[in-house]
């Protein structure tokens, strides 16, 4: 048997990944030379947002025997959709200014950015979301949201109790392999040179969400976290150099090349999970260096940051060029983020915080058989 009996707190280097995965995708936005694969910063997010989560959902069942469902979503709404509402209102408002020829109606795309839907619309061709693009990520996440925890329910109730874990694992790593294999099998090159089945659909994204989970599982068993202790130096810097390799070799052409979407995509996602492996369980140089107070503040506004960036490049990109004007345009965009997080994500994470397991529901300190 297995012993659940890890629970994870605070760790101020994964904001600071936040931090640098955003950084990768501003500056990619921004065409900053050796960024040409920044977009990638959304795989290292999505594999964080795997990882959080499914610690999330298994300390509430550590401390509290149970996760209830209601006040998880609950919190995950008060996290996301207050920042996230604020800015689809001021796009659809501005898009007379920001809007560009054949991209459609923003109403639409603004309809399918709050129901966490983007992603679901553009994979098929039926919108194009413009200054709202980075919204089908944050509909992949939310999807996540909605389903993992039902399932991880179901299946920490249907346990056989025997090898539990590495069965589980296994699973895990199946539906991760089957995610990549069917984001590389979608390859199509559109017209437009896009190739939206592989990119954006939900079921060939997962893989680096379920990467994220299986290191969560693994974590917070005893003996998968002693694995990760002892192996967590080299996870990390292997997994920051092939990160940050694939970022600044990537091919300027990358949408129309299926290597990007059956090699470069998958591997920058297990390079993540490495660095968070090691960030995790070690002390290193990268986790002293993430860990410090400028990084951890941008890891803290990069959802916000991520909302806004976007939409302030476009609002700006008639009045501003060379690099003078890209060092201004970063400057709106962080500023636009900073009043973002403290205007509206910091209130309603104080109100998030009051549905976080209640202390008197803890039951004391034990392990768990699972």
């Amino acid at each position: 048997m297995s012993k659940l009996g890890v629970r994870l707190g605070y760790m101020p280097q994964l904001d600071g990944l936040r931090a640098l995965a955003i950084g990768l995708v501003v500056g990619y936005h921004l065409g900053v030379p050796l960024t040409w694969g920044g977009f990638l910063g959304v795989d290292v997010f999505l594999v964080l947002s795997g990882f959080l989560i499914t610690s999330i959902l298994l300390g509430e069942r550590l401390t509290t025997g149970r996760v209830r469902l209601g006040r998880f979503w609950w919190r995950r709404v008060l996290r996301l959709f207050p920042a996230l509402l604020l800015m689809v209102t001021v796009a659809v408002v501005a898009s007379p200014v920001i809007g560009r020829p054949g991209e459609g109606d923003y109403l639409m795309s603004g309809f399918a950015a709050v129901t966490y839907t983007s992603n679901l619309f553009v994979s098929f061709g039926a919108i194009k979301l413009g200054a709202l693009d980075p919204t089908w990520s944050l509909a992949l996440e939310e999807q996540f949201y909605l389903v993992w925890p039902i399932v991880l329910i179901a299946v920490y109730r249907f346990r056989r109790k025997v090898s539990f874990t590495g069965r589980l694992l296994a699973g895990l790593g199946v539906a991760a392999t089957g995610s990549f294999f069917l984001m590389w099998a979608l390859f199509e090159v559109r017209p437009d040179g896009l190739t939206p089945l592989s990119y954006y659909r939900p079921d060939a994204r997962a893989g680096g969400l379920l990467l994220g989970c299986m290191l969560a599982v693994a974590f917070v068993n005893e003996a998968g976290r002693r694995l990760m202790e002892r192996w967590g130096r080299p996870a990390t810097w292997v997994g920051l150099a092939v990160l940050l390799a694939l970022v600044a070799l990537m091919p300027h052409n990358w949408p129309q090349q299926p290597v990007t979407f059956g090699v470069l995509i998958p591997l920058a996602s297990v390079a993540a999970a490495l660095l968070i492996a090691g960030l995790a369980s070690s002390k290193t140089l990268a986790s002293t260096a993430l860990s410090s107070a400028p990084a951890v503040w941008v890891g803290r506004i990069s959802y916000s940051l991520y909302l806004w960036h976007t939409l302030v490049f476009r609002a700006t990109d008639p009045f501003l060029d060379g690099p003078g004007g890209k060092v201004l345009q970063l400057v709106a965009a962080v500023a636009f983020a900073t009043a973002s997080y403290y205007l509206v994500e910091r209130p309603f994470l104080r109100l998030k915080d009051r549905f976080e397991p209640d202390v008197s529901e803890r039951r004391e300190a034990q392990r768990v058989t699972v």
